[in-house]
């Protein structure tokens, strides 16, 4: 049974990591690789291959479409891993490429390297969670509560303490973040740019931003809209 070599890193990381190994190539024998330009459709209800793949480069968005609607659900990017055979909409947002396999050779890799499930597990619970707060947006938040929740949600998962407040990665662009949330991308970059002109966010290059306080950023959360504390 193979293993991970390092226990510090992400399971996605790992994963590429493990794949690239050569004495790992004769798993590469199971998986056909497919390459995406910009905009492509990687799997829909028509072009849908079925089977299990891992993301190798670039950038997928899986989203749901409805009545002229589109609800992103997640990004994926490399390492991730992700099946074909659900509901949704595979689009690539950046030149990609995948390792596709049948779910009968994905399961066999399993169980060599059981460690691949973490990788599976976890973007499933992304997805979950981000289907789980579509509902509630939709119901009970204005575009200023997702986006903060949004916010605290990525400092929780990412953030690392420093001595003004805590740094937190922030690789997507603003349409993303807008997709991610269900606003647009104008409502989105003007909201973000209240919460930096309020104090609470803080940019320090185009991958980092810093935020002072998450407990001012929750009770600005639960402030209820007709205060527009910074709108």
């Amino acid at each position: 049974m193979e293993d991970f070599g390092s226990s510090h890193m992400r399971p996605a990381d790992e994963l590429l990591l493990f794949l690239r190994k050569p004495e790992n190539r004769h798993y590469m024998t199971r998986f056909s690789r497919h390459s995406y330009e910009e905009k492509n459709i990687v799997s829909d209800h028509q072009t849908r291959k079925g089977g299990v793949f891992i993301v190798t480069s670039g950038r997928l968005r899986v989203y749901l479409s409805y009545e002229g609607h589109e609800f992103t659900l997640l990004f994926l990017n490399p390492g991730d891993v992700f099946s074909m055979h659900s509901q949704a909409i595979v689009e690539a947002k950046q030149r990609s490429e995948i390792l596709l396999a049948d779910l009968d050779s994905f399961a066999e890799i399993l169980l060599h390297f059981p460690h691949l499930s973490l990788t599976a597990i976890s973007t499933l619970g992304r997805m979950l969670s981000n289907s789980t707060h579509i509902i509630e947006d939709l119901v009970f938040r204005d575009v200023k509560s997702r986006l903060i929740r949004f916010l605290i949600e990525l400092t929780e998962e990412k953030g690392q303490a420093s001595p003004t407040g805590i740094e937190v990665p922030f690789e997507l662009n603003t349409e993303e973040v807008a997709m991610l949330i269900g606003s647009t991308r104008q409502s989105t970059s003007s909201m973000l740019n209240a919460l930096i002109k309020g104090g609470y966010v803080v940019k320090l290059n185009r991958k980092l931003i810093l935020i002072k306080d998450v407990q001012d950023l929750r009770r600005l959360r639960d402030e209820p809209p007709l205060r527009r504390t910074i709108e």
